[in-house]
Formats: C-alpha cells, sequence, structure tokens
C-alpha cells in the first residue's frame, strides 16, 4: 500500500461448523481491519462448505453474516434475514397454529382434501395419521407441551456432491422441490464415485435415530447409502441397501447410535461403480433423520476423560504417517523412526501440502493451552511449514509456523491456546512440498502437552 498498489484480500472464509456466531465475529473483524487499511476482501463461496449463497432460492443462507461483513467495511445492509422457520403442526400453512389447523388435518385424514401441508406431520415420522392430530390437539390447548423432534436435515443449504473424474465417473447433482436429484453419465469404477450427500449432522452417543425418505430412479437399479462420518475414513455408522426403480418407493428404519458422539456426520447416498446401468437419474426426496430417545450433547464433556497436564498426547512415533500428492506430480518416501519420521522427497510437486508427515488422533479442548516440542532437521538448508490443523475437509488451521530447516539439528518450541470448539480429530502436520528437490527431512521427539 505504501507503494501505491492496490491490494485484495480474496478466497477467505470459515466452513460452516454450527459455529456462525464465531465465523460472523472473525469475519467482520478482517474485513473491518482490511477495510481501514485501504484493502479490499471477497468471501470464497465455493457453493458448499463455505456457502453463504443459495444458488438455487437466490437467497442468502447467512444473512447475519453478510450484513456484519457489509457493515464492516462500511456498505449499506441491505440483505433481509430468511424466512421463520415452518410452525410445526401447520396443517393449512399459513403460519400459525390454531383450530384451522385441527380442521385442516380432520378433513385429509377423513379423505376430504389432498390439501395438506407437511408441517402436519408433527412426530416427523413421514406419516400424517391420528397421531399427528392428538400431537395437535395437545399443543393448541397446551403451548409448548408438544416437543416435536427435529429434522436435522432440514436445511437444503447442506446438500453437497463429489464426482471423482479421476476413476471415470461423470455425474451431476441439481436441486429439486425438497431434495436433489443426480444425473449419472458414468459410474467410476467404486461407487462412492459418484455420490450426493447431505452433510453437516450431529450424532449423539446412546441416541436412536429414525431415517426416513422417499427415492425414484428412471431405470433400475441397485446401490447402498450410509450415515456416516463426513470425516477422517468416512466409516459407516448405519447402511442401506436400495433398490430403485420408476416408482416414487418410501424408505424408513430406526438405528442406535452407540459410537462417540460424532459433530460431523452425513447421509451420503453411493451411485457410482460399475454395476450401475448408465445413464441413468436418482432423486431422493423428504430426506428426515430425527432423534427419537435417548442421547445428549450436553454431557458429553462431562463423560470425558480429561488429560493431565504433563501427559504427551503424540508419544507413540508409530502413528506418523506420509501422504505425497501424486497427481500433481509429488513423490517421496516415508520411513518410521523409534522417535519420529523421516521423509525423502523426490518431486515435491508445486505446492506446500504436496508432501506431508502427518501425526493424527490428537484431541484440542477449548481454552487449554497446549506446548509444543520437536527436534527438527534435513540435508540442505530448506523453509518448510508446520501446522496443528483439523484432520478433515476443509483442513482448518490452528497454528501455523514456517520452519527454516538446516543440515544442523534444531529444536522448536512453543506455546497456543485452543480457542475454538473442543476437536478430537486434530493433526501435526509437516508439509514438506513445493521446495527445491531432492531432500531428506527428519523429525523427532514430538511432544504436545497441556501447559494449563
Amino acid at each position: 500500500m505504501q507503494k501505491g498498489i492496490p491490494v485484495i484480500v480474496d478466497e477467505f472464509g470459515c466452513a460452516d461448523k454450527g459455529n456462525i456466531d464465531q465465523i460472523t465475529s472473525w469475519s467482520k473483524y478482517l474485513v473491518e481491519t482490511c477495510t481501514n487499511n485501504g484493502m479490499g476482501c471477497i468471501w470464497w463461496d465455493n457453493g458448499s462448505q463455505y456457502k453463504i449463497y443459495n444458488r438455487r432460492t437466490l437467497k442468502v443462507s447467512h444473512p447475519g453474516l453478510l450484513n456484519a461483513m457489509l457493515e464492516a467495511a462500511g456498505s449499506e445492509v441491505t440483505v433481509t434475514p430468511s424466512t421463520p422457520t415452518a410452525v410445526a403442526g401447520d396443517a393449512n400453512g399459513d403460519g400459525k397454529l390454531d383450530s384451522a389447523d385441527v380442521k385442516q388435518l380432520q378433513n385429509y385424514l377423513h379423505k376430504r382434501t389432498t390439501n395438506i401441508s407437511s408441517n402436519a406431520d408433527m412426530n416427523k415420522d413421514s406419516k400424517i395419521n391420528i397421531y399427528d392430530l392428538i400431537l395437535l390437539k395437545k399443543a393448541i390447548l397446551n403451548p409448548g407441551s408438544v416437543s416435536v423432534p427435529e429434522n436435522l436435515c432440514a436445511n437444503e443449504d447442506n446438500w453437497n456432491s463429489w464426482t471423482d473424474t479421476s476413476e471415470g465417473a461423470e455425474a451431476e447433482m441439481n436441486y429439486v422441490d425438497n431434495g436433489v436429484s443426480m444425473q449419472v453419465n458414468k459410474g467410476g469404477n467404486y461407487e462412492w464415485n459418484a455420490q450426493f450427500f447431505y452433510e453437516g449432522i450431529t450424532l449423539e452417543q446412546g441416541a436412536t435415530y429414525q431415517i426416513s425418505f422417499d427415492y425414484v430412479s428412471d431405470s433400475a437399479q441397485e446401490t447402498s447409502f450410509h450415515v456416516m462420518q463426513g470425516h477422517d475414513e468416512y466409516l459407516p455408522y448405519y447402511s442401506g441397501n436400495l433398490k430403485w426403480t420408476t416408482n416414487v418407493q418410501h424408505y424408513t428404519d430406526t438405528f442406535e447410535y452407540t459410537s462417540k458422539t460424532d459433530k460431523i456426520c452425513r447421509v451420503g447416498f453411493n451411485l457410482g461403480g460399475d454395476g450401475v446401468n448408465v445413464p441413468f437419474k436418482a432423486t431422493v426426496t423428504n430426506l428426515t433423520l430425527v432423534k427419537v430417545t435417548g442421547g445428549s450433547t450436553s454431557t458429553e464433556a462431562a463423560t470425558e476423560t480429561p488429560v493431565s497436564t504433563g501427559t504427551n498426547l503424540t508419544a507413540n512415533a508409530s502413528n506418523f504417517t506420509g501422504w505425497a500428492y501424486e497427481d500433481g506430480g509429488a513423490s517421496a518416501a516415508f520411513k518410521n523412526l523409534s522417535d519420529g519420521i523421516q521423509i525423502a522427497v523426490t518431486n515435491s510437486g508445486s505446492e506446500e501440502w504436496h508432501v506431508q508427515g502427518n501425526y493424527p488422533g490428537i484431541t484440542l479442548e477449548k481454552g487449554v493451552t497446549y506446548e509444543i516440542s520437536f527436534d527438527y532437521q534435513a540435508d540442505k538448508a530448506v523453509n518448510l511449514g508446520h501446522h496443528i490443523q483439523q484432520n478433515y475437509d476443509p483442513y482448518g488451521q490452528y497454528l501455523y509456523e514456517s520452519l527454516s530447516f538446516t543440515a544442523k539439528k534444531q529444536h522448536y518450541s512453543t506455546k497456543f491456546k485452543m480457542t475454538e470448539a473442543t476437536d478430537d480429530n486434530v493433526a501435526c502436520v509437516f508439509s514438506c512440498g513445493g521446495v527445491d528437490a531432492p531432500v531428506t527431512v527428519t523429525i523427532t521427539n514430538l511432544e504436545i502437552k497441556k501447559s494449563s
């Protein structure tokens, strides 16, 4: 700026993990700081994790976030809030809960009308019947007395897709009323090579869930779907097989979630593989996932076993792994040492992250200060990156340092405070890409401990 060169901060943003208040606060601060220094900002809306604008409805998904950034930039705030949440039991769709809804539901049950709002399904079992009428009358007589299950799949902004073109798949997802469809022209080699999924779901340990949806295809197919991790190895917690036909079918089932509470889950529909009959178009609508009984995120923190101060969270050096982005031209050999890892980089690729040494499985607790230390060296001078980050998409960073490696062993030590929500899936990463190769890097004696 001092030399009269304009500066634009492009592609900034935060992935929404249910912490929109924190995202809004951080974004307002960044835009305000940049504006005060004469710099413009561009939010990176990629249509998925960083999305704040719905390209289908042409509406802003997070008006509060956008308004905060506009205000910080000195612009006029013009974005109006989203439409209020639908009223459970509002059978006639007028936004109110009264005797008119009872009459509408009674007429529907006696087949005197087919006009009924989906809000009439008060117990979220994908059926509108006498039980919903009982709950409706009770809710009108005693407001607040009826607990309506929350549909964890109610936000259409959370639908996304993935097509692995490197495996020969060719597919595209589109929105339809109350759901999505995917046109699959090539299935690829594996069933997950073409898929769409609803993400951003929290599953609570000990809870029982009911899942339901309608599904139809323009040709007969057999595929699978999963309620699963939205991170790491994408392991399934519940699975089902679907026999698609040209007639709309309804799927419903219940399952108990016994694993540890997971705040990054998804419902994924696999449509790829060499066994599908292409081309075809598959559609899923009216997806609901509701908690029937049990579970409580509020007790999660109390049931966790705290890590005492002084315990090394990275005590087992055999947990180190290595990765090279071969599609980016990178290649490397990784050797586990008794006290660390050695990374022999043959081709480093073009980006820092194209070669990595990774120590996963770390839990960082909100509000806790940690001390990190390790020894590092290389067979020649090179600058490399050290990260403490999410071990899942979008790989958000909690700490980053650039280190100058030399042939002489050096010791690194620092402290940092975990200010974000507790994360039990963190990795310590050493980025070795985008440098002059060949080069051999050695990391030993890694320790991460609580200091307070």
